[in-house]
Formats: structure tokens, C-alpha cells, sequence
């Protein structure tokens, strides 16, 4: 749903979800009629996608350096 991605996407511009961010957007998905698992296993694969980009940003920064 664009709504809760959209939430996500803002949540995740720290690079972490907090938990009263993580019970806004299921709060929202819920009044929506996502189902809250499937946001729940959204979220957790989009900060893990973001914490492995950012590690593999960091290693290619401090290899090049070197």
C-alpha cells in the first residue's frame, strides 16, 4: 500500500526504526487492512537491506583507502 511505504521510506531515513515508528506504521496498516505480518516482514527486510548497504558503503570506503 503507497501509504505505508511511504510511512517506511520516512521511517528508514535515519537509517533505523524506532519502536514508536514501527507502531505508527502498523497502526496505519492496520486501519488500512494490511495485514500487520506482512508489514512487519516488509520492515524488517528493508532495514536489513539498508544496514548491508551501508556496511558494504563503509568496507568499499576504508578497502580504498588502504
Amino acid at each position: 500500500h503507497p501509504e505505508i511505504e511511504k510511512l517506511i521510506d520516512l521511517a528508514l531515513a535515519d537509517g533505523q526504526i524506532t519502536e514508536k515508528e514501527r507502531a505508527i506504521i502498523l497502526r496505519k496498516a492496520e486501519s488500512l487492512g494490511v495485514d500487520i505480518d506482512e508489514v512487519e516482514m516488509i520492515l524488517d527486510a528493508k532495514l536489513h537491506q539498508l544496514k548491508t548497504k551501508n556496511s558494504l558503503c563503509i568496507f568499499l570506503k576504508i578497502d580504498s583507502f588502504f
